[in-house]
């Protein structure tokens, strides 16, 4: 392609146009057409879902060609038909890739991008594809807590007149699931063990949005004592790889659990949440039920965060929020695992014995005798003593 000033502007421009089917969604939501719509098609039993195009079960990609007036450059647009189809929720893994093939002609520029269909850009590609050339990109995508809604995938090519290409591109979709405390286990003093299954996507990430029936919701039961909770979760950040043209969006840094634990006095709370990928570094803080925090702490990389609260005489409230953050990571997504320990209150301290040392019948009676006769004596001298006094105080009157 010729270096030439005004092709690079104008191929700006057309770059910015190629956008706007994306940022006019709103004020055209009512009036858009797609080139094709994908839906869902089948779940397995681990839950995968695949993707086939509507109205023809048996296509599972949507293919089209990018020439456009006189091959000068196209765009096209594929809907992902998420929402209000019963099969998907947030916690899945959206997974979609686009392949974009050169046919005939000259070398061109690619715009490959998706976004919600309610308008905006999660994430996006723009490069050049040669004579011959395939291009592969991959897109992932993770719905967090109340997000889900259906994705548009749009597709361009940019070529001129004198410089003309043409392209074909096929997408198609899969989504797997990534949900949080799909089972949680609590295991009581005794040892008995109960397992909770729940049907939960993502747990929200504001304790705000955590109640009675919403996911996280874990205080329908009230951990004593000697008991643990154990569950696992996933939390994911954006990530890009470009060695395998990979994209990869999502908002889920946090998840947060409400629980409910008997406030015994002197009673400990122990939190202990731990990623499974080495690369990643988590922190755990506790919350009051109105959500005043209570403590916090920050594990190592690949280790465990370790927080504690401790009860106090004065401890009324039952209700703590656990908020777990995904600090780092190199990973799209990590798996972690939260264990919940309510450690009884220490027994109180133990006085020591009073030791009573016993005397012997022979010294009791020595000091008995010997008391006696120092009374004895006692009174004999008193009685000797006011004999005389009297005695002198006759002879005087007298």
């Amino acid at each position: 392609m010729r270096d030439d000033p005004r092709e690079r502007a104008l191929t700006l421009a057309l770059t910015a146009l190629l956008l706007l089917p994306l940022a006019l969604a709103p004020a055209l939501s009512q009036q858009t057409t797609y080139n094709c719509v994908l839906v869902p098609k089948t779940v397995s039993e681990e839950g995968k879902v695949s993707f086939a195009r509507e109205g023809n079960d048996q296509l599972e990609t949507c293919e089209g060609e990018l020439a456009g007036p006189e091959f000068s450059g196209e765009t096209e647009t594929v809907k992902l038909a998420l929402a209000d189809t019963g099969e998907l929720s947030d916690g899945f893994v959206i997974r979609i890739t686009v392949e974009v093939r050169h046919v005939r002609f000259l070398a061109a520029r690619y715009f490959v991008g998706y976004g919600p269909a309610g308008g905006g850009i999660f994430s996006s590609v723009d490069d050049v594809i040669r004579e011959g050339e395939r291009k592969v990109v991959t897109f992932e995508h993770y719905v967090s807590y109340g997000e889900l809604d259906d994705l548009v995938v749009v597709v361009s090519s940019i070529a001129f007149r004198d410089t003309p290409a043409v392209l074909n591109y096929s997408v198609r979709a899969s989504a797997e699931p990534r949900r949080d405390a799909n089972v949680v286990s609590l295991v009581s003093g005794d040892g008995s063990r109960t397992t909770l299954s729940n049907e939960w996507g993502d747990v929200p990430n504001d304790y705000r949005n955590v109640g009675e029936g919403t996911p996280g919701y874990l205080a329908g039961r009230t951990i004593l004592p000697g008991s643990t909770l154990e569950l696992s979760g996933w939390l994911s950040i954006r990530q890009t790889d470009r060695a395998k043209s990979t994209y990869m969006f999502s908002k889920d840094l946090t998840d947060v659990y409400a629980l409910s634990v008997k406030p015994v006095p002197q009673a400990r709370v122990r939190v202990s949440v731990t990623p499974d990928d080495p690369s990643s570094k988590l922190s755990v803080a506790l919350r009051a039920r109105d959500g005043f925090p209570i403590n916090s702490t920050t594990g190592p990389q690949g280790g465990a965060a370790v927080v504690e609260m401790v009860y106090t005489d004065r401890s009324r409230d039952d209700r703590i929020f656990v908020e777990i953050q995904l600090v780092e990571s190199r990973t799209f997504l990590t798996r972690y695992s939260m264990r919940v320990e309510v450690i009884e209150p220490p027994p109180p301290p133990e006085l020591p014995p009073q030791v009573t040392v016993p005397i012997p019948e022979a010294q009791v009676r020595s000091i008995v005798i010997g008391l006696t006769l120092v009374i004895l004596s006692a009174v004999v001298v008193s009685a000797i003593i006011g004999r005389r006094k009297r005695s002198r105080e006759y002879y005087w009157y007298y």
